[in-house]
């Protein structure tokens, strides 16, 4: 029971005592103090009696809204019922002051709180429908992702199957290859015949160069008439992967856009060179030694394309790497073992070849390096031998200390220049020592300041 309505009962008995004058006006009965002085000393009374006033101001405001209700269409009954403070002040009405209330306004009172109350769940039935709605349709998400998710995973198991698989058979295919031409080989020792008639047509050279070899099947030209390097290679697993099936396994371009080599390699440009794309090495690298080398058979036929094809690959790029970016402590060393290098070389050919880069001392890689880029901008081609003589010393070195193959170890100078001005040149040497380490790791122990082994 509220204040105003305990205070009820005292009321009565102060207008009883002729303290309070009780008046009635219409429907609402008027209080009022017989002495204003009973008010200043009695602030509770006072409290009580602005209670009332309020209930009985708030009285007339409810009949007017108990009028509009009952004549109110009953399309419009539920627009006519109570919210908000009106609502609230008049749910506090029917729960203190039920007696001081009609049966009309407590009808009127209670059909607005059953409203207020349809409403409340209603929204909250709004609230659970959505709410399951949405769970629903991050579930039906989830599992589309999901399915998704498997189908992408799927495909890229696909292509990753397919690129290992090819990359197992592109080593087997070089090994036999090269079992193939060492039995045709044999025959011809044994037969006395020209060997040459004998081996597997797979180099291409100009016609008045070797005229003895015919172009691959589809015509093209390879550009070599050496049976090792680069260019040996490629053409040595082009049956197998070639350019255009390289790049459609690897999902991307091998070199970036603008580069010479458009569906093929272009193995006789005069000027430019392809810039090669590192999304495309670090494909390379996942996929460059094969899997399975734990089998006997398989390791031995690896091993067997190794020897043949890319040891002595790999080999000089590691060694001319070493020294074209070596550091000054092991450059100097390099310089002092050239020398002895350079008296065999004189006593075995009466002459040197011509310290070539050395004469720059350690500028020499980056005035190379600036040299060609400025014969690349000017498009007026590059000399046929023009990093030939600017890596004698280098090739002369790795010959005589390493036992490499000269031409490869003048070859792998040009390619770091080339690597080094497209940007790629770490990415290689790690693929260079990743290959290194996996067959042939005591390689990687060389340092260009080590003496000669002569």
């Amino acid at each position: 029971m509220g204040r105003a309505a305990r205070a009820h009962p005292l009321l009565e008995k102060l207008a009883n005592a002729r303290l309070l004058i009780v008046r009635q006006a219409d429907d609402a009965r008027m209080v009022e103090v017989a002495h204003e002085a009973l008010l200043r000393k009695w602030p509770q009374l006072r409290g009580w009696l602005d209670d009332a006033r309020e209930f009985l101001i708030g009285k007339q405001q409810l009949a007017a809204d108990l009028r509009d209700w009952q004549h109110a269409g009953e399309s419009d009954k539920a627009a006519a019922l109570l919210t908000g403070l009106k609502l609230s002040r008049a749910r506090e009405w029917l729960a203190e002051r039920p007696h001081q209330l009609s049966a009309e306004e407590r009808a009127l009172i209670q059909a607005s709180v059953d409203r207020e109350e349809a409403d409340r769940r209603r929204k909250a039935r709004q609230r659970r429908a959505i709410t399951i709605s949405s769970i629903a349709a991050a579930v039906v998400l989830a599992v589309f992702a999901a399915f998704a998710g498997y189908q992408w995973l799927e495909t890229q198991k696909a292509f990753r199957t397919r690129a290992t698989e090819l990359a197992r058979y592109a080593w087997v295919d070089l090994a036999e290859q090269q079992m193939e031409r060492q039995r045709l080989t044999d025959i011809a020792h044994e037969m006395g015949a020209d060997r040459r008639r004998l081996v597997p047509q797979i180099l291409v050279c100009a016609n008045e160069i070797c005229t003895e070899y015919e172009p691959q099947i589809d015509g093209y030209d390879c550009g070599t008439s050496l049976e090792s390097g680069f260019r040996y290679l490629y053409c040595s697993i082009r049956s197998v992967i070639n350019f255009e099936k390289a790049q459609s396994i690897a999902g991307m371009p091998i070199f970036r856009q603008g580069s010479p080599h458009a569906v093929e390699l272009n193995l006789r440009h005069p000027l430019q060179f392809g810039h090669y794309d590192p999304d495309f090495l670090t494909w390379l690298d996942d996929y460059l030694i094969p899997e399975g080398r734990s089998d006997p058979r398989f390791n031995q036929l690896t091993r067997i394309a190794y020897d043949a094809y890319i040891g002595s690959i790999v080999r000089a790029l590691y060694h001319t790497h070493e020294i074209l970016f070596a550091s000054p402590e092991e450059y100097r060393p390099f310089e002092r073992n050239y020398e002895t290098v350079r008296q065999k070389v004189v006593a075995t050919r009466g002459r040197a070849r011509g310290i070539g880069f050395m004469a720059e001392d350690l500028t020499a890689f980056p005035l190379i390096k600036a040299e060609y880029s400025e014969l690349l901008e000017q498009e007026n081609g590059i000399p046929g031998l023009y990093f030939e003589t600017k890596f004698f010393a280098v090739s002369d070195y790795l010959t005589n200390v390493m036992h490499d193959d000269w031409y490869m170890a003048n070859t792998a100078g040009g390619f770091w220049v080339r690597r080094s001005i497209d940007g790629t040149e770490a990415q290689f040497f790690e693929l260079v020592k990743k290959v290194l380490q996996t067959f042939e790791p005591e390689v990687l122990g060389f340092r260009p300041s080590d003496p000669p082994l002569f």
